[in-house]
């Protein structure tokens, strides 16, 4: 899909030739591993916490994995994953990368959850916080998670990831101005730089998201899943 971006921004008309051919999915999406799932639901984490110590899945996790629906702008944000971005017609086809985003949607209701949550509530591991807070919005309990958020007190070294997180929530729950500004707000970081270029991006500033993506990019290994995401991102970036 990048390749493609970038044919159609070199040479326009060669791409006009083609007359009906438009790149889709001839097949449906293939259906998440939950395993790798879950290395990109930590990776906002990496430098933070050793995250080979949280490998072990949460109750439920495979449940919610396969009931989220695909979405476009997604941040690098604890419990998220670049698999989430499924459907790329949207992201081709529209002329406003703003209308494609969805902040409404039914509730996940996945069993096991709640427990698991409550567990990593009791804990005294900043990490587990994020990751009840990160699941609580994958499940779209946005004032759960804010909730959480707020009754939990990070020390220096947590600070700027938990400013992450709520402006994570903001973003997935429409509130995108204030998101914008919370990222603009912080250090700059692997992590902040790529939810800048999201919010330039989906805000229809994609001048202002290629250079944060450039540098995301850059620091993110090829291994990583965001590391990809962020290539497909630059290249919408740069193709408008």
């Amino acid at each position: 899909m990048a390749r493609f971006l970038a044919r159609q921004k070199a040479d326009p008309e060669a791409v006009a030739v083609a007359g009906e051919v438009e790149p889709y999915e001839a097949v449906p999406a293939q259906a998440v591993d939950p395993r790798q799932a879950w290395v990109g639901a930590c990776e906002a984490m990496v430098g933070l916490t050793d995250v080979e110590k949280l490998s072990k899945l949460p109750t439920g996790w495979p449940t919610l994995v396969a009931g989220l629906e695909s979405c476009t702008g997604l941040p690098m944000a604890v419990g998220n994953f670049p698999q989430l971005v499924r459907d790329l017609l949207p992201l081709v086809k529209s002329t406003s990368l703003n209308a494609t985003l969805k902040s409404s949607g039914t509730v996940a209701d996945v069993g096991g959850l709640a427990s698991w949550v409550e567990t990593c509530k009791q804990s005294s591991d900043p990490a587990k916080w994020l990751l009840a807070v990160g699941l609580l919005r994958l499940a779209k309990q946005f004032d759960k998670a804010e909730e959480l958020l707020k009754t939990k007190s990070p020390n220096k070294e947590w600070k700027n990831a938990f400013a992450n997180e709520e402006a994570a929530i903001a973003w997935q729950r429409g509130n995108h101005a204030f998101a914008r500004k919370q990222w603009a707000k912080l250090p700059d970081s692997t992590v902040t730089q790529f939810n800048r270029g999201v919010a330039e991006l989906f805000c229809d500033n994609a001048q202002a998201a290629a250079p944060n993506f450039k540098a995301a990019v850059a620091d993110l290994p090829e291994s990583s899943g965001w590391h990809h995401l962020g290539l497909l991102y630059l290249a919408l970036a740069q193709s408008r």
